[in-house]
């Protein structure tokens, strides 16, 4: 993959073998498809680099979109050998203050992880700490929308502390928190 192609404003997707080229050009999101049968696995020179700290700047966002399925409780219960009836038993579900069943809050909090390991401050980054509220249930076939924000720099001790807010498709939120990240060094 050429190494020019990789920007703060580009990166790739893969998708069942069929490479998407994603690029943001003014708010707006334009994707091309590279005719590729086979996967291409990026070798660790290919990665670009996370911002560093003194590329971060207070009020910086990055979010992502995720709708939660009944494939992603059962591969995070999988995972986390989190069987709660409440995920995963509708009969039982239907006692609950619920009334169906939820998602994993964890799951949904999880969805900042990626923001902070692939996008701000991205790869390279540590996450070192996360606070978690729960505000209201996750149901499956909701469409949240994970979004952080920098409230904080530590340039002595290379830290930002971000502001994390999930809402569902109806824009009620569903977890907030406050994490605090190492961004990458310069080198």
């Amino acid at each position: 993959m050429p190494k020019d192609l990789w920007s703060p404003y580009h990166g790739y997707l893969m998708n069942k073998g069929t490479l998407y080229s994603l690029s943001f050009n003014n708010d707006e999101l334009f994707m091309s498809l590279d005719i590729s049968s086979s996967f291409y696995f990026l070798e660790s020179e290919d990665y670009m680099i996370g911002k560093t700290i003194d590329q971060v700047k207070v009020g910086d966002t990055a979010f992502q979109v995720k709708t939660i399925n009944e494939h992603d409780i059962e591969l995070f219960g999988e995972v986390t050998n989190d069987y709660n009836p409440a995920h995963f038993d509708s009969e039982y579900a239907k006692g609950t203050m619920f009334k169906k069943r939820i998602s994993h809050g964890m799951l949904v909090g999880s969805l900042f992880s990626k923001i902070f390991g692939m996008d701000l401050p991205g790869n390279g980054s540590i996450y070192l700490s996360q606070s978690l509220r729960f505000r209201r249930p996750v149901y499956f076939g909701d469409t949240i929308t994970a979004t952080v924000t920098v409230l904080n720099l530590d340039l002595v001790k290379n830290r930002v502390t971000f502001n994390c807010i999930a809402t569902n498709q109806n824009n009620i939120v569903v977890v907030l928190g406050e994490a605090l990240i190492m961004p990458p060094e310069n080198k």
